[in-house]
């Protein structure tokens, strides 16, 4: 699709996404106002829990704690730290117990992947402890109460497993190279884990393999050999943003973006794959043609009630979060929330899904002065068939 005849149609967009914020606006189980004075840097992290949601965030570079606060409490929770954190994210445990995970850098040193795991209260069950060196990392709650972190570090890939209580045991190999990593599970609690490995040149390749959880319980598990899905060009200029998958009761849908700099500033492209989950060699290019161009944080959450349904898409404009249901037949029901008022700009977003059917949502604006404040609103998450 031609840049050109994607500005022709932004007008429509916008206008379309308008209504669909109106639409959306019927479904509001609550918009508020969270905290003021957040860093404008501060990366969002967001769970749900059984009656609303837990937002956390880290405090500023002269003193960067965590804070995590529950939505609707007076005040957050607050937890020094001793190092710059990034990559801030709060992960369900057993029994309503919460993992706050985050890479720790330290002046002088490569950062480290950290865990603290948190009682329902607030309090700290466990205080923070290392999990290794990490560039990057992302993570899913295991089948059995615990949580499985895809961690990579010097290029190599590998998974490490908190217990129910958070508390650290095995780590394995899964690839050589890897720059990018995300993993869901199925309703079978299967595990896919897809990443992007650098080949010759400007061309990489996207990689998935799948196995049963309990395979991890093995002292020395064998894991099966990855399948190829696609190899993909990155032009100069451009570099692969983020990569994220969800699956449905037939098929896992995988998506990344691709952003392009240029003296005039950035442009993203929204890129996407689905195939049965008994047939990866069988994938498909995934239709994302109603999505808007320039989408960016594009994320999927998972949906740890595993009911069944569409995944849910969500990503972010200047002014809007936009959330839509995957499906084979592409992206349906795309909606839109006015998160940024006039005068003010979309700083950054987090997703996370609830019980009853709930798409629950956090956001940092920032207004010309330079103030922030981090807003939060729940909705009914979109279907694809069911009338919202």
């Amino acid at each position: 699709m031609s840049n050109r005849f994607l500005a022709l149609c932004a007008p429509l967009f916008v206008a379309l996404l308008m209504a669909g914020c109106a639409r959306a606006a019927r479904h509001e189980i609550g918009v508020r106002r969270v905290a003021d004075g957040l860093p404008a840097q501060s990366d969002l992290a967001l769970m749900a829990v059984q009656r609303g949601a837990w937002i956390a965030w880290a405090g500023a570079l002269s003193a960067p704690d965590l804070f995590v606060q529950p939505v609707g409490a007076a005040q957050a929770w607050q937890f020094p730290i001793s190092g710059v954190p990034s990559q801030v994210r709060l992960l369900p445990l057993a029994e309503q117990r919460a993992a706050l995970l985050w890479l720790e850098r330290s002046i002088g040193s490569a950062p480290r992947l950290q865990c603290a795991t948190l009682e329902p209260s607030g309090t700290l069950r466990r205080a923070p402890f290392d999990l290794g060196s990490a560039q990057r990392y992302s993570a899913v709650p295991a089948p059995d109460g615990g949580i499985l972190a895809f961690i990579i570090s010097d290029e190599q890939l590998s998974i490490a497993r908190l217990d129910r209580l958070g508390r650290p045991f095995g780590a394995h190999r899964l690839a050589e190279s890897a720059y990018l990593a995300v993993a869901t599970l199925d309703r079978r609690d299967q595990v896919h884990v897809l990443w992007l490995a650098p080949g010759d040149g400007a061309l990489w390749q996207l990689l998935y393999v799948a196995f049963e959880a309990a395979l991890l319980d093995q002292p020395a598990p064998r894991m099966p050999a990855p399948t190829l899905l696609a190899v993909l060009r990155l032009a100069d200029g451009q570099y692969f943003e983020s990569l994220s998958a969800g699956a449905d009761e037939m098929h896992l849908y995988a998506i990344w973006n691709v952003v392009s700099v240029r003296q005039g500033g950035e442009s993203a492209r929204l890129e996407g794959v689905y195939f049965p989950l008994s047939a990866p060699s069988l994938s498909r290019a995934l239709d994302l043609s109603a999505l808007p161009a320039n989408l960016r944080g594009v994320s999927i959450p998972f949906d740890n009630s595993l009911r069944g349904g569409a995944p849910t898409l969500v990503g972010s404009l200047p002014r809007y979060v936009v959330y839509g249901a995957l499906t084979g037949q592409g992206v349906l029901r795309v909606q839109g929330l006015a998160a940024a008022r006039a005068g003010e700009r979309l700083v950054s977003a987090a997703a996370a899904l609830g019980t009853n059917n709930a798409l629950h949502l956090a956001w940092l604006v920032q207004n010309a002065q330079g103030a922030t404040q981090l807003r939060y609103a729940a909705f009914l998450r979109p279907q694809p068939v069911a009338a919202n």
